[in-house]
């Protein structure tokens, strides 16, 4: 199941990304693949949005800081790495 994209947009409150780093280094390597894969949509329209410069928002938190999904590249960069097309 994937993050609803306001979620993502929002900033996170102090401690939110740390207890959902810890809660998805909990899972197994299988799961936490899943999870990955389950918000690589999500995730990839989230950094479409003014937010992905925001390094306080939940989806940069989630997104590049937990899942490794943005790698410090741009917009256009990061959608080559999922396929955005």
């Amino acid at each position: 199941m994937s993050l609803p994209i306001a979620d993502l947009k929002r900033k996170a409150t102090p401690g939110e990304v740390d207890c959902y780093r810890d809660s998805f280094n909990s899972k197994s390597s299988e799961s936490k693949q899943k999870q990955i894969d389950d918000n690589k949509e999500v995730c990839k329209e989230w950094a479409g949005t003014d937010s992905y410069s925001d390094k306080d928002s939940f989806g940069y938190g989630v997104c590049c800081d937990i899942f490794d999904l943005c790698g410090g590249m741009s917009v256009s960069e990061y959608c080559f790495t999922i396929d955005c097309n």
